[in-house]
């Protein structure tokens, strides 16, 4: 889709695109977002861009909508390492805090994503370990596992 555009329309078509992502979170239109919606985001044309845009949503109120931010970021390679920071920083919350199972799974397979190469591993490690404790607490060891299942070794079944 954006393969024959210049980058001043990708920098117009990058707000559409993401008001398309949440306008299918919302509505639930999650094939629409896996199979058409999150390839666009991930490909290489503007990631600084795409980040900036979807981190205005990370604190939406609506769960799904959280889901799709933290699954956005995550389908980016954010280099940038001022726009890193501060997704780390809100996806440290949305993992720790996040009363809903989804998105606060999704941003913890982000902060898992990026941990090794930041400089925010204190950081980060402590918002996974309350990830851990939320996942324990409110007994969505299991499905978790079933819907993102690159998080089952991490959340240990048996923990």
């Amino acid at each position: 889709m954006l393969e024959t555009i210049n980058e001043q329309q990708v920098e117009y078509l990058i707000p559409n695109i993401v008001n398309k992502l949440l306008s299918a979170a919302r509505s639930e239109e999650w094939d629409i977002i896996d199979e058409k919606i999150i390839p666009e985001i991930s490909r290489d044309y503007n990631n600084d861009g795409f980040t900036k845009e979807l981190l205005k949503y990370a604190n939406d109120e609506n769960p799904n909508v959280r889901d799709v931010v933290a699954t956005g970021l995550m389908a980016i390679d954010i280099l940038n390492k001022e726009l890193l920071k501060v997704a780390i920083k809100e996806m440290t919350v949305m993992a720790a805090t996040d009363e809903e199972k989804f998105p606060a799974g999704r941003a913890a397979l982000f902060l898992i994503k990026y941990k090794q190469e930041s400089d925010n591993k204190d950081e980060i490690e402590v918002a996974l370990n309350d990830f851990k404790n939320l996942v324990n607490s409110k007994n969505w060891a299991e499905e978790l596992a079933e819907n993102i299942p690159q998080l089952e070794g991490f959340i240990n079944l048996n923990s």
